[in-house]
């Protein structure tokens, strides 16, 4: 009973004033037969269950880079429009970011489908959690530069969910499925999405994942964002050759490598906010220190997941507001 559609609804987290009034509600409706107005309780838990994260207004965005590891998930939402861009890594024990932080964050913010799935290549660390996504959430559209549908089988072939056979491992797939091409994009609320590169949607060849990844440029009515993927060096200078324009938030390309995120770029994008998505103690030492100095040097203030957890950013018609999660959410471990 508990695995039927029916036996459970998913709600958005409300904040602690909401969830302290349920919890008094509650404990006024369980007092003994006679107590006065006790079944009115109930009706304090309603704001708990009917509550809604607010969203940006048309022309904005907000973009969430989640706490993911060494890996990438980005989520970035309109007034209509949620687009998950990567689903964060597989790690060797069989566990994924998708199932751990992914969906658990897309029920925390009350979002029950993708519209925009965009998969930047076909490398563990950014596609491990695929599968879970799909299972958690259906998808509209999905962008990749590979075959989604072949990765997504070959994966329920390599990695089987735990007492689950072969042929009930693969989830459902997104409705519509499509190359992430340089010059395709939709505009939705106000806000217009453009992929930047690659030229011809991806080879394909496993030498070139990083190369081939899907760079998508998010322009607001304010603020601008740059999804970067692991593009190297060699595809930062195709891109200014062919002219980029400041940003306001940048992912620094391949969780802040020495081999992306050259002086050229930096000083090009002018970004005031770069962002490395990277694991604690991670050993590939990303992000490398020379390129921290590079983005700071830049006037940018530059964030690492592996130090301030997730990272968020909302474009608002009074400014754009960036902060981490772990500022506003410490723990007492955390430590000051």
């Amino acid at each position: 009973m508990g695995n039927a559609d029916w036996a459970s609804i998913a709600v958005a987290a409300a904040p602690w004033p909401w969830l302290w009034l349920a919890v008094a509600g509650m404990v006024w409706a369980l007092q003994t037969r006679g107590w006065p107005a006790r079944h009115m309780g109930w009706v304090c838990m309603l704001p708990l269950l009917c509550w809604r994260p607010d969203k940006p207004e048309p022309g904005h965005w907000r973009m969430s880079a989640l706490d993911v590891g060494q890996g990438s998930a980005i989520v970035v939402e309109t007034a209509s429009q949620v687009l998950l861009f990567d689903a964060g890594p597989r790690h060797y024990g069989g566990s994924d970011a998708g199932e751990r932080v992914v969906a658990p964050f897309l029920q925390t913010r009350g979002i029950v489908a993708l519209d925009v799935l965009v998969l930047s290549h076909a490398d563990q660390d950014h596609v491990g959690g695929v599968r879970a996504v799909l299972a958690a959430v259906p998808v509209r559209l999905s962008y990749a530069s590979f075959d989604v549908a072949a990765f997504v089988r070959r994966d329920a072939r390599v990695w089987p969910a735990s007492g689950q056979a072969e042929s009930d491992a693969t989830p459902t797939l997104p409705q519509r499925m499509a190359r992430c091409r340089r010059g395709d994009g939709w505009e939705v609320d106000g806000v217009q999405f453009t992929f930047l590169h690659p030229a011809d949607g991806g080879s394909g060849a496993p030498s070139d994942k990083n190369a081939d990844s899907c760079v998508l440029h998010v322009q607001g009515a304010s603020h601008a964002l740059l999804l970067t993927g692991d593009i190297g060096v060699a595809q930062e200078r195709e891109l200014m050759a062919r002219g980029v324009e400041r940003v306001d938030v940048v992912l620094a390309p391949h969780h802040g490598s020495a081999s992306s995120s050259g002086r050229d770029w930096v000083r090009a994008l002018q970004a005031t906010h770069a962002i490395a998505q990277a694991g604690y103690l991670n050993r590939f030492r990303h992000p490398a220190p020379v390129v921290e100095r590079r983005w700071i040097s830049a006037g940018a203030a530059f964030w690492r997941s592996d130090r301030d957890g997730a990272v968020m950013a909302e474009s608002r018609a009074h400014g754009l507001r960036v902060w981490s999660q772990r500022e506003v959410g410490a723990r007492y471990w955390h430590g000051r």
